[in-house]
């Protein structure tokens, strides 16, 4: 999110009018710009075997080899799970500490990786917050071009243009960036 947040001032910058008579070309506009979606790509890929990461972890787990603290709270801990998996039904009432252990592994590698990819979507950011950096990114741009300028019929017209790129292009391409880099 970091590097994200980064790049997404970095392009603000690009846009946002310096106290020398320099405006950036056609060019550097592609050089900023390639440069914010290599950070944004390189971030995306990161999070997609992060993501790959722990979701294998899951898949993977056992309460056995988790690690305590002290040494002793582990025959605790261990208990307790399985008073836990008794409490629950899945497993009987009168098995063993072992059994409720095997219990517990299962259901965090059945349920667990469902929950997971539901809780983490399959994107990074939600399209709400995709659309209010963008907004403010090109509104920052629209209102710094505006400004001084005269009411007229272009008006509406580049407004039109920078609602579509904040609340449709950016979104959707960020969006499809990280489905094709995942």
């Amino acid at each position: 999110f970091y590097f994200a947040v980064m790049a997404c001032w970095i392009r603000f910058i690009g846009f946002v009018p310096v106290d020398f008579d320099h405006k950036l070309t056609g060019w550097e506009v592609i050089l900023v710009e390639g440069a914010f979606m290599l950070v944004v790509t390189i971030f995306f890929r990161n999070w997609a075997c992060d993501k790959q990461k722990m979701l294998k972890t899951i898949v993977e787990f056992s309460i056995c080899h988790c690690q305590c603290k002290h040494d002793g709270d582990k025959t605790m801990v261990f208990r307790d799970i399985s008073r836990l998996m008794k409490a629950m039904q899945v497993v009987d009432q009168t098995s063993s500490v072992s059994d409720g252990l095997k219990a517990f592994d299962s259901l965090v590698r059945d349920v667990l990786p469902t929950v997971f990819n539901s809780a983490l979507g399959r994107l990074t950011f939600a399209y709400k917050h995709l659309a209010i950096v963008a907004i403010l990114l090109h509104g920052a741009h629209a209102v710094d071009a505006e400004a001084g300028r005269p009411m007229d019929r272009l008006t509406l017209i580049r407004f039109l243009e920078t609602v579509w790129r904040g609340l449709f292009q950016f979104p959707l391409l960020m969006g499809l960036l990280e489905m094709v880099v995942s």
